[in-house]
């Protein structure tokens, strides 16, 4: 099975993309949870029902266009990883290069006057936090080779899960 798919029919050896699945089950699941919010809201008592068949179809239509809008807008981070699926980035050069762009995004945020201590109160814990949980996830991926397939799966079903956890609620 490939590490970027999450299903592997062993009779046909069809193995599909992550994203390609996930992409259109997210915008539907968005556009269906919309519909069912406007449907309720539309019938709170502080809401006037009287409204034309034009308006309640304007309603519905730039809904379903704001919904779509949402969506994909919403999927850029998940396209962003899915983008950074491959392990060219674990190449000789390019490996080197990330690998100090982290270094430094973690060095610098445990300097004292940087632009995350502007923002007070826990922003500059989280952004250590994520630095070094960066960092140090790059690295055990670049030296470790064998754990790449199990930390790839783990990601995209955390991605996936927070998509849909944060959807509902």
């Amino acid at each position: 099975m490939d590490r970027n798919s999450l299903r592997d029919y062993e009779k046909t050896r069809k193995v599909h993309d992550w994203f390609r699945y996930f992409a259109p089950v997210f915008i539907t699941f968005s556009v269906t949870l919309g519909l069912i919010t406007r449907m309720i809201l539309l019938f709170v008592p502080p809401t006037v029902i009287g409204f034309t068949a034009v308006e309640w179809l304007k309603i519905f239509l730039l809904g379903l266009v704001n919904d779509v809008a949402f969506s994909i807008l919403a999927l850029a981070p998940a396209m962003l990883i899915q983008a950074t699926l491959n392990d060219a980035k674990y190449k000789k050069p390019l490996s080197i290069v990330i690998g100090t762009i982290l270094l430094a995004f973690a060095i610098y945020s445990f300097l004292s006057s940087n632009i995350f201590t502007e923002y007070g109160s826990v922003v500059p814990t989280i952004a250590r936090s994520l630095s070094v949980l960066l960092l140090c996830g790059f690295c055990l991926r670049l030296f470790i080779p064998d754990i790449r397939k199990g930390w790839c799966k783990a990601g995209l079903l955390f991605t996936m899960g927070l998509y849909i956890f944060l959807m509902i609620f």
